[in-house]
């Protein structure tokens, strides 16, 4: 299980005020994605947590995440940071958050994501 939130309230399970979705995108590739163009659109969600499929072929790869919020009348906000999940052959999943020059990893379970 995977969850988003606001940057401004991360212990919060609500969206900011006038946002009706959050976009996630995605690019799973060997190293970690920082441009949001290589990523494609995954899904559009409303309610938190969510779960990401993941292919078998993609084991040991890298899923590079972006996302934005949507208000109600479909503006769209900045992009996040991009976050990214490495998975392991029969093992536990990676993760860390690209917080530009220097990358900082996490050892917490899930996929999560600032925006």
């Amino acid at each position: 299980m995977s969850r988003y939130a606001d940057e401004n309230t991360p212990n919060s399970r609500r969206k900011p005020r006038g946002v009706d979705n959050m976009q996630i995108w995605m690019a799973v590739t060997d190293e970690p994605v920082t441009d949001v163009r290589k990523a494609e659109l995954i899904g559009i969600y409303t309610t938190c947590p969510i779960t990401v499929h993941h292919e078998n072929e993609n084991a040991g790869k890298t899923a590079s995440y972006f996302g934005r919020w949507v208000t109600m009348r479909g503006l769209m906000g900045p992009w996040s940071l991009p976050v990214w999940m490495q998975s392991a052959l029969g093992g536990g999943m990676q993760e860390g958050a690209d917080a530009g020059a220097g990358g900082k990893k996490r050892e917490d379970a899930g996929l999560k994501m600032a925006a």
